[in-house]
């Protein structure tokens, strides 16, 4: 800890590190998500037997919520607590995605990928807030270091996961969809 620093900034060492693994795993959850959804939509389309156009709607829909709440996102954790915000974006993106693996059809599946790019914006809003109110100077930018390499990790895990999470799934032998958001 630097000593110049405020009382009110600095973290005891085991409370950083919650911190920034509280703040992180959200947004690797939003990576891994995006791509094993971006590498699955060719199955997608045949669980849902979409056409093209239909199919680029399941991407769409996530980046226009996202990017249309992400400011807004911001105002809310300035308001009501960067914490809340976090918090509320994780309960919203994982009901969302429960939303996705029940999809009957695949304009629910689209309403829900919505939905989650509402609480996926939330989720970096909040995550992007709490780091830089928990950490001061060097500690900063080593823990915004961190939070971009776990992003990182979720970026490169997603496609493989991708691949793997069906093949887990159907150990009895049986043929699954290779999308592990959505039941068919």
């Amino acid at each position: 800890m630097v000593t110049g620093e405020p009382t009110a900034t600095r973290l005891r060492p085991r409370h950083g590190l919650l911190v920034l693994l509280c703040t992180s795993m959200p947004a690797c959850m939003l990576q891994l998500d995006n791509n094993i959804v971006s590498v699955s939509l060719p199955a997608i389309g045949r669980s849902f037997d979409a056409s093209f156009a239909g199919i680029e709607w399941v991407i769409t829909a996530y980046l226009l919520s996202f990017a249309s709440f992400l400011l807004p996102a911001g105002t809310l954790a300035d308001r009501f607590g960067r914490k809340e915000v976090l918090i509320t974006g994780l309960s919203i993106f994982s009901l969302a995605s429960l939303a996705c693996a029940a999809a009957p059809d695949l304009t629910t599946l689209i309403v829900a990928r919505a939905v989650q790019g509402a609480g996926g914006a939330m989720m970096i809003s909040g995550s992007l807030a709490a780091l830089s109110h928990a950490f001061q100077g060097p500690a900063r930018a080593r823990a915004f270091a961190f939070w971009g390499t776990v992003i990182g990790a979720g970026m490169a895990a997603g496609p493989s996961l991708a691949a793997w999470l069906p093949s887990g799934w159907a150990g009895n032998g049986r043929s699954v969809s290779i999308h592990p958001l959505v039941r068919r």
